[in-house]
């Protein structure tokens, strides 16, 4: 093999930062997507329970008010005032 110029060697160093650098840097982006999908993951779950949580306290209303308006059309006219 024959001894290399300051030039091809530049560029042998250069071409190997350059694969190290990228593969930090896709590390790093894959740090961070992970990150931020854990975090959306998270929040997706307490929205989840606040619509749960949502839903039953609607039906509980729902059925109050029904129950309320069964009752008053139980009640005769004339008792009513």
């Amino acid at each position: 093999m024959m001894p290399l110029d300051e030039k091809e060697l530049i560029g042998m160093i250069f071409q190997r930062w350059e694969k190290e650098w990228k593969e930090q840097k896709n590390q790093k982006a894959a740090l961070v997507y992970n990150e931020i999908v854990e975090i959306i993951a998270r929040e997706k779950a307490h929205i989840d329970e606040m619509i749960v949580a949502l839903e039953i306290a609607l039906q509980e209303a729902l059925d109050a008010k029904v129950k309320m308006i069964r009752q008053e059309r139980e009640i005769p006219a004339e008792v009513k005032g």
